[in-house]
């Protein structure tokens, strides 16, 4: 399925080619000329839209990477830590109690805390061995130190960074794309009456240019309620029967006092809406705001209210 300003990028080379009939023809103080400069305004705002695309995917892959490594430290490096000790073993009796209490299978706040808790525990153990060092699947206590202070942290200031460019890239897409839509469809009603059916200009419009599909402009996917759950996390619901006619639908959010503009988590199914999703984690105490833009051809974005929540 093309996507939406494919569609209408589409119509528009087809009204270019008729406009060329009557190449003086006005729709007010628009000229083909400046259809012929929208048109050539695609590529670079596509490029840009696909680089950041890129970057985006990038940085999610670095980020599983990076959670990856942790889990098998975590977890899997516990466990075989706790195997080489001894059950009354105070640094196992440490792992029962500040590790193995925590689930680091569940979220990334907790994998982070175990992770946390694990990393002196493995530490401790590497003094009473030296000069060996325990390791799990190559990896050692300086490999979970530095996923747990650098790695992690970077992979997700990239992401956040890659995200707000995406946003930013498919708003300025969508943008231009609306002028482009809205000219093309003030001149083919203004060229459908100047040359009817009949004329060669007016047979031309009919045979060349796709009228417009019948497609109903997407209505906004409100949002019901945001509530805070364990791990300082996010549910959040939406209005039943919003957004409807959106073949596009995507979850924005803004940390008030770290993000400048709204950025978008993620693509929501229409599994999303029905059930609902959790965003996060956030620090405690933050502000976080939320809204969904959805469209398609006919209209590529309508926004809809913000809902706003303090993460406890």
């Amino acid at each position: 399925m093309p996507d939406y300003w494919q569609v209408t990028k589409l119509r528009a080379e087809q009204s270019f080619a008729v406009w060329n009939l009557q190449p003086a023809f006005k729709v007010g103080t628009q000229t083909r000329t400046n259809l012929g400069t929208l048109l050539t305004g695609y590529e670079a705002l596509v490029n840009d839209l696909n680089t950041k695309e890129s970057a985006m995917i990038t940085a999610r892959s670095n980020m599983v990477e990076v959670l990856e490594s942790l889990r098998v430290m975590a977890i899997k490096g516990a466990g075989k830590l706790s195997a080489e000790l001894e059950d009354d073993d105070a640094l196992d009796i440490a792992l029962r109690q500040r590790v193995f209490s925590i689930d680091g299978s569940g979220s990334e706040a907790d994998l982070i805390k175990r992770a946390e808790a694990l990393l002196p525990i493995w530490r401790d153990y590497d003094l009473r061995i030296a000069p060996a060092a325990f390791t799990i699947r190559g990896l050692g206590a300086t490999e979970l130190e530095e996923a747990l202070v650098d790695a992690y942290e970077n992979a997700v200031d990239a992401g956040e960074t890659a995200g707000t460019a995406l946003s930013k890239a498919r708003t300025f897409l969508e943008q231009h794309n609306r002028l482009v839509d809205r000219l093309i469809k003030k001149w083919y009603a203004a060229w459908k009456n100047e040359y009817p059916e009949g004329t060669p200009e007016g047979d031309a419009l009919l045979a060349q240019v796709e009228a417009e599909s019948g497609q109903q402009r997407p209505t906004k996917l409100e949002i019901a309620s945001l509530t805070n759950v364990a791990g300082f996390k996010v549910q959040v619901a939406f209005v039943p029967g919003g957004g409807e006619h959106a073949t596009l639908r995507f979850l924005q959010k803004k940390v008030i006092g770290v993000d400048g503009d709204f950025v978008t988590v993620r693509e929501l199914t229409e599994a999303d809406v029905a059930a609902g999703i959790q965003i996060g984690p956030f620090a405690a105490g933050q502000q976080v705001k939320v809204r969904t833009d959805v469209g398609n051809s006919r209209d590529p974005s309508e926004i809809s209210a913000e809902a706003s929540v303090v993460v406890a």
